[in-house]
């Protein structure tokens, strides 16, 4: 587990420690962003085209659309970091989503207030 949800960085694969570690980083966040809006697009497109255009239908392939991101995530950064994604780790989800929603609320209050 990752105490305090710290970033956690693999010490094996493309991020191990070592000479340019900050270029490899650079160059996997680059990678792994495409990889996931990859897979997204390609997953909801063949998913809401194979079902009806209801939005109930609709609604479902972006349900499985998040599914698959969830999936790309976890197996990409298993192959190239040679790790298990502690941060999609369910024990954590309750606190993050509560502070997400706390810093959301404040973000738009603030928002509001200026406007």
């Amino acid at each position: 587990m990752n105490p305090g949800n710290t970033p956690v960085l693999g010490d094996h694969g493309i991020l191990h420690p070592g000479k340019l570690l900050w270029l490899r980083s650079l160059g996997w966040m680059i990678v792994l962003t495409f990889a996931i809006m990859l897979a997204f697009g390609l997953g909801i497109e063949a998913i809401s085209a194979a079902l009806p255009s209801q939005p109930a239908f609709q609604f479902m392939a972006k349900l499985a659309g998040a599914l698959i991101v969830l999936l790309a995530y976890t197996a990409l950064v298993r192959l190239s970091e040679r790790r298990w994604p502690a941060e999609l780790a369910v024990s954590a989800a309750p606190v993050g989503i509560l502070s997400g929603l706390v810093i959301g609320a404040v973000q738009f209050s603030a928002v509001m207030a200026i406007l």
